[in-house]
């Protein structure tokens, strides 16, 4: 997006008295409710592929998938809590 479009996106909020708390709250619920579920997938997919690699005989293997799926769980959960935090309050 290019810094005109985003100013002519905001210009209607700028002549009129709305709550920006509640658009937010709207704007992160929405953007949750849409990608919650390919996120999801797509991490437990990952993890799973990963532990399951992890009960390979070979040593090296087996601790990297080890350590990478407990990285993709984490980094799930990351996302699903701590980001959205972090992303609200910057607005």
């Amino acid at each position: 997006m290019q810094d005109s479009e985003s100013i002519h996106s905001l210009a209607p909020y700028w002549y009129c008295n709305v709550n920006f708390d509640l658009e937010i709250l709207y704007l992160v619920s929405r953007a949750y409710s849409d990608a919650a579920i390919s996120i999801t997938v797509t991490s437990l997919t990952d993890f799973l592929s990963f532990i399951v690699g992890a009960l390979t005989p070979i040593p090296c293997v087996s601790i990297y998938c080890m350590y990478t799926g407990v990285a993709v769980g984490f980094i799930y959960l990351w996302h699903i809590t701590f980001f959205g935090a972090c992303l609200v309050s910057s607005l």
